[in-house]
Order: C-alpha cells, then structure tokens, then sequence
C-alpha cells in the first residue's frame, strides 16, 4: 500500500526549521503587514530535539540566519541551554530579544523531547514570550509540496518508524 503513496523521510533540519518559520508566520502575521505598521520583524528561536542529535536555529525577518547543529558526542542535555545562549550572542541577540520560540513536539526520542520542549517552555516562561509547539512528522509533510495522498515516515530507532499518513 505504501508503494503507490509518495513517502517522505528526512532529518533535514533545515526543512524542519523552514516549516517552523512559516507557521510561526502564519500564525502570528505576516511580515509584510508588520512593516508597514512599523512593527519590528520577528526574531525567533527553533529547537529541534526529536533526533538523537538536536539543533538550534534563529531567524530574523523572513529569513534564516543561522542553523547550528548541537555536538553529536554530548546529550542535548548537557548542550543545549549553553549552545542557544552562545548562538544567540555569535549574532549579537540577548536572550529577551527573541520575539517567540519555536519547538518541534514529536514524534521522536523520548528523552530528547522533554529536554527541547522544557527548555523552550522555561525560556518562554522566564521571557514573558510565546512558546509555539510543531509536530515533526506535519513539518516533514509540508515540505514535500505534495498535492494528495502523502505517507511521511522517520526513523524510530529500534527497527521502528514513526509514520503518518496525509491525505
């Protein structure tokens, strides 16, 4: 059944972070409209943790300004609070200059969850900023620009996949 159905599978995190973005857009307004009512762009964090090794981006405007892939020889765990805040100073944003976080919520490892989705959730909490949740497989989906049936399947480790079917 599969096999007459286009199947998606990727750990592109950059395609991860493009989606994020546009929902973040969409959900929120659309940058053009900001500009001309004089509103400052968004400045947006997105944490990407459902791989055994996670990432950070930031975006400013309508475009990416930096993917950071976190160390592949230590847990999120241990980096990822430290990585975001030296990312965030490489280009020059203190951590209250972020207009809103972006998650990624799974499916994906267990524990890389909780670590992306409670650091995201304390930075919004400890900021006073929204914290807006993106499910992997549905930001997979989307960048397939694909019109009907669509099957989206990623690695569940284990001889396992996570899957979910568009239609």
């Amino acid at each position: 059944m599969c096999g007459k159905l286009p199947i998606i599978s990727t750990t592109d995190n950059e395609s991860l972070y493009d989606y994020m973005h546009s929902f973040t857009k969409s959900y929120f307004g659309i940058h053009e409209r900001l500009f001309v009512c004089g509103i400052t762009p968004l400045k947006i964090l997105a944490i990407e943790t459902t791989e055994r090794q996670g990432s950070i981006a930031l975006y400013e405007s309508d475009s990416l300004l930096h993917h950071h892939t976190l160390p592949a020889n230590e847990r999120s765990a241990a980096t990822l609070a430290p990585e975001i805040k030296a990312v965030c100073a490489r280009h020059h944003w203190t951590l209250s200059d972020i207009d809103r976080i972006a998650v990624t919520t799974g499916p994906g490892s267990f524990t890389g969850l909780r670590v992306g989705i409670v650091t995201a959730k304390t930075l919004g909490y400890a900021l006073g900023k929204d914290v807006v949740g993106i499910n992997t497989l549905d930001a997979i989906a989307l960048q397939a620009n694909h019109v009907g049936e669509l099957e989206v399947v990623m690695d569940a480790q284990r001889n396992e996949v996570f899957s979910r079917r568009y239609l």
